[in-house]
């Protein structure tokens, strides 16, 4: 998949990014898309280089995407890494945070325009993509929003002490925390719906099933029941042929077929 994408330097330890991995497996025609951003002190190289130690030497940092992790570990592969926007990481610690802001909005438009969202739908985003849903050629990764991430200056903040990087580590701490709650929050809410469509179904097919049986029920009683009357309806004659009238009138049928036999070879004779 061709993308525009920044220089390789772009990810530096004094620049945040916004990036795109690519995601492929042999034999299988679509691509899955996964777009973040580094916006942590430490620069969005570092970011970037945790990424190429978990694709290419097997690490586990915790703060890949579990969605990235069940893809590997089914057997796909990164088939690149695009960097959509890079910025300098300001001294200032006011403009620290509202440019880190900036960029969390800028990541969570990219993701609503080019849809790398994993859900097809996903509220009032749905109507932001750029194509419609059923023809995009890629299958997105992300869920949550990065605009969670996004939290008010503290009042230090405020009054503009520089040297953000002390000042800032407890509050990527406390974002990976909540973000990390937001996401588990939201695969929770998202496997709640399919079990919750999936128990629908069953109940379908349970009410399908149970409607067939009770028809097939009913055919059988009323087959139960033919198969009954008709014997009833033999023993009754059984039984009137072998009582003291039924032998009478079987004796008089008998009289009269050979009366009946007899007025007929006298009128053949003549």
């Amino acid at each position: 998949m061709a993308l525009c994408t920044l220089p390789s330097d772009a990810a530096s330890s004094s620049t945040w990014v916004i990036y795109l991995q690519f995601l492929e497996k042999d034999g299988e025609i679509i691509v899955c898309v996964y777009c973040g951003s580094a916006t942590s002190s430490e620069g969005g190289n570092v970011r970037l280089q945790r990424y190429d130690s978990f694709f290419d030497r097997g690490a586990t940092p915790s703060n890949i995407s579990q969605n990235i992790r069940d893809l590997v570990a089914d057997g796909y592969t990164r088939s690149g890494t695009s960097c959509l926007a890079s910025t300098t990481i300001p001294g200032n610690a006011l403009d620290y945070q509202f440019l880190r802001a900036l960029i969390l909005l800028l990541e969570g438009t990219f993701q609503a325009k080019l849809w790398s969202i994993k859900p097809s739908t996903y509220g009032s985003l749905t109507s932001q993509s750029l194509w419609p849903q059923n023809k995009i050629p890629y299958a997105g990764l992300n869920f949550g929003s990065p605009l969670s991430e996004v939290h008010p200056p503290r009042v230090l903040d405020i009054m503009g002490i520089a040297n953000p990087t002390a000042d800032t580590r407890k509050d990527d701490q406390d974002r990976k925390r909540e973000q990390r709650k937001f996401n588990k929050s939201t695969k929770e809410r998202i496997d709640k719906q399919e079990i919750q469509a999936r128990d629908r179904e069953a109940r379908k097919l349970n009410i399908a099933r149970t409607e067939k049986q009770e028809a097939q029920r009913i055919a059988n009683k009323t087959y139960r029941e033919s198969v009954k009357g008709r014997e009833k309806r033999l023993i009754a004659g059984k039984l009137y042929r072998e009582s003291d009238k039924g032998k009478q009138v079987a004796a008089a049928l008998k009289v009269r077929k050979a009366k009946a036999k007899e007025e007929a070879a006298s009128s053949v004779g003549k």
